[in-house]
């Protein structure tokens, strides 16, 4: 994952959002190690990596904020494209 901060553009224009971008997500560890390629896999679009303060408790690792994609069918591709057909949950 390649993180970039958002970007001040000066005066009264604001900011920029920094890009999101899509990552892979292990959801079924047996079938992603017993079938491999994208068995097992969900993509998400991660939007935020951060740290909960201390008084949080003891969490030292990062966390993240993303939105899912429904999970892959990888029995069924775009006949025109040959790629998978994704869309966002609404859950």
């Amino acid at each position: 994952v390649h993180t970039m901060p958002s970007k001040e553009l000066g005066g009264r224009k604001g900011m920029v959002a920094a890009p999101w971008d899509n990552v892979l997500v292990v959801v079924d560890s047996v079938a992603y190690q017993e079938l491999g390629g994208f068995a097992g896999l969900c993509i998400t679009e991660l939007h935020i990596i951060f740290n909960l303060p201390p008084h949080h408790g003891n969490i030292r690792e990062p966390l993240v904020y993303v939105h899912w994609y429904y999970k892959l069918n990888i029995n069924v591709v775009e006949p025109n494209s040959s790629m998978f057909k994704v869309s966002m949950s609404t859950r």
